[in-house]
C-alpha cells in the first residue's frame, strides 16, 4: 500500500541519518534511534502478536567497551567495542601491534581521545550482521543462564519450563526480549547504541569494519598507519 511504501521510505531515510549521526557520535544520534524504534514498533507488534510498548534505545558504557592502544608508529588507536562483534579477536590484534595497551571505561577513553592531537589518533569499530549477532547473543546468554549468573535469574525462571535447545525455549527468550530487551543487556542492544555520546563526551569514528570480512577490513585499517 502507499502508506507502507511511505513508511519504508521514511525509515530508510532515518536509518541513513542515524548512521551518519551515530558514527559521528552526535547528540542527535539517540533521538533518531528512538524515532526509528517508535515508528517500526507497530510493525513488530503486528508480526509477533506482541502488545507491549517498545524498549527504547539508550546510551551504553562498560568497563569492557573500550580498548585503547598506541602503535609503534605513534598513532593512538581508539577502538569502541560492540558486544558480540569480534571484540576479543580485535583486542588481540591491537595488543599485537601495540607498545602500550589498556582498556578503559568510556569517559576515560573519551577524555584521552580529546587530548590527543588529530594527526596522532584513529578511531574505529567493527559491526556484525544483526541476525547473526542476535543468535550469538542468545547462545551467550543461554550459557550464562545455565551457569547460574545472578543477572539472569528472572530470565531463568521464564525459560525453566522449556527444555534446553527447544523451539519453545527460543520463543520464550524472544518474548522476554520484546518485553524488556532482557533488561537492556549489552549483548542484545542495537549496535548503533554503542556509538552515542556518554556524559556529554563524543568520539566520532573514522573507520567501521565488518566481522564478516575482519581480516580484509583490518588490513585496510592498517594501511595508512
Amino acid at each position: 500500500s502507499s502508506s507502507s511504501q511511505a513508511l519504508a521510505q521514511e525509515l530508510a531515510h532515518l536509518l541513513v541519518r542515524a548512521g551518519q549521526e551515530c558514527l559521528g557520535s552526535t547528540e542527535t544520534c539517540l533521538p533518531t534511534l528512538t524515532d526509528i524504534r517508535r515508528k517500526v514498533w507497530p510493525q513488530v507488534q503486528a508480526l509477533t502478536a506482541w502488545t507491549g510498548d517498545a524498549v527504547l534505545p539508550g546510551g551504553f558504557d562498560s568497563e569492557q567497551v573500550i580498548g585503547e592502544s598506541v602503535c609503534s608508529s605513534g598513532t593512538s588507536m581508539f577502538y569502541r567495542h560492540v558486544w558480540k562483534a569480534g571484540g576479543h579477536s580485535l583486542f588481540e590484534k591491537l595488543q599485537a601491534i601495540s607498545d602500550h595497551y589498556e582498556q578503559k571505561s568510556y569517559l576515560s577513553f573519551c577524555r584521552k581521545f580529546v587530548y590527543v592531537p588529530t594527526s596522532k589518533k584513529k578511531t574505529f569499530t567493527f559491526v556484525r550482521q544483526p541476525i547473526s549477532r542476535f543468535i550469538s547473543a542468545y547462545a551467550e546468554i543461554e550459557k550464562r543462564v545455565r551457569l547460574g549468573h545472578h543477572e539472569y535469574k528472572v530470565l531463568n525462571q521464564s525459560l525453566s519450563a522449556y527444555p534446553a535447545g527447544s523451539s519453545g525455549r527460543a520463543a520464550e527468550f524472544f518474548r522476554q526480549y520484546l518485553k524488556d530487551g532482557i533488561r537492556q543487556d549489552g549483548h542484545l542492544r542495537s549496535q548503533m547504541e554503542f556509538f552515542t555520546p556518554v556524559g556529554g563526551c563524543a568520539v566520532p569514528y573514522d573507520f567501521v569494519g565488518k566481522v564478516e570480512s575482519m581480516e580484509e577490513d583490518w588490513a585496510r585499517l592498517m594501511l595508512p598507519i
